[in-house]
């Protein structure tokens, strides 16, 4: 079955409650908010636009003193990730108004719609931390790690061609898998990159950015929630979690050989042994806020739940007194 678009208005739409979906829904394009159906949208929306930041308030000029002991593998690892990063968050904007064309309940359009716009906020980050840190040479190189690494290639072209295949084709099909693929990328792959921040952070490396990538991090967490709550609402036939639990499967295995040959054994505090134990935690994780089985049965320990209490708790108490931006927590919603 192929989706049509949301029209800008239709005149013959139907906004009844009881007929309102997700996604194939006849609407009349009108933003009809007054009364919704899915009623976990508007506290969602209400928390994401909480999250409101602006990367420039938080002074990364302490860093440059902090970044001077980096090892040379924690500076090629900082470059490579973060290049990632990059990556991801320059496809969420040019793949969401695709999606989110094709959402027919307002309350939900209005999530995706800002989501959006945080994920392009998180590209004006990574560009602040690269022109802060970096030549205009350097910059560009870290822009383009893909072109010279074939394994940074392999994994963008993993997402994309997910995301494409929905763009080229928009059945409904292919709408789940690029939902799937989104998940794996909101929920897997920006997680274990902001742990290798958080693990600089913690030894006093790079502080100011964390702040930063702690910010898009609570941003993910809401984008994560939701994904999940679309996945919820449209359900899954058998087909149809078999193919999102082959989709984890082929993100953690790629993340692992990444993580393997980028990160390894070469970083105090990170190490392969944990960082596969990290990812099949939080693939489980990921297949059971979807109502799934453990896909790992023995991952169900998080080796990094230090971090995250550590690094979130600094986080909070700095940026009410210091930055006077939005402090929302991360489970809000």
């Amino acid at each position: 079955m192929i989706l049509t678009q949301t029209p800008v208005f239709n005149a013959s739409g139907n906004d009844r409650l009881e007929d309102r979906k997700i996604v194939g829904g006849s609407t009349t394009g009108i933003a009809d908010l007054n009364d919704v159906k899915f009623t976990w949208a508007p506290p969602l929306y209400r928390t994401m636009m909480n999250n409101h930041w602006i990367p420039e308030k938080v002074d990364l000029t302490p860093d440059k003193q902090t970044r001077r002991r980096m090892s040379s593998a924690e500076e090629e690892a900082n470059q490579y990730v973060t290049s990632f990063l990059i990556v991801l968050d320059s496809m969420q904007t040019t793949a969401l108004p695709h999606l989110g064309g094709y959402i027919s309940a307002p309350e939900v359009k209005a999530c995706y719609d800002l989501q959006l716009f945080q994920e392009r906020v998180h590209t004006q980050a990574y560009q602040y931390g690269l022109q802060t840190f970096y030549n205009f040479t350097e910059r560009e190189r870290i822009y383009n790690l893909w072109r010279e690494d074939t394994l940074l290639l392999e994994r963008n072209l993993f997402i994309a061609k997910n995301y494409q295949a929905f763009i080229d084709s928009p059945s409904v099909d292919n709408f789940n898998t690029m939902l799937y693929a989104d998940y794996v990328m909101e929920g897997i792959f920006f997680y274990i990159g902001f742990r290798f921040f958080n693990t600089l952070a913690s030894r006093g490396i790079q502080v100011e950015w964390n702040k930063n990538i702690t910010y898009i991090e609570r941003d993910e967490n809401t984008h994560c929630n939701l994904i999940i709550q679309t996945i919820k609402e449209i359900g899954m036939t058998s087909s149809d979690q078999d193919k999102l639990v082959n989709i984890i499967k082929e993100g953690i295995a790629q993340e692992l050989n990444w993580n393997s040959r980028k990160i390894g054994n070469n970083i105090l505090g990170i190490s392969d042994v944990q960082n596969e134990e990290y990812l099949k935690f939080m693939g489980n994780k990921r297949a059971r806020a979807v109502g799934l089985k453990n896909i790992y049965p023995n991952a169900t320990k998080n080796p990094y739940a230090h971090l995250e209490v550590e690094v979130k708790g600094n986080f909070f108490e700095t940026t009410i007194t210091e930055y006077n931006q939005s402090a929302s927590g991360f489970e809000d919603f």
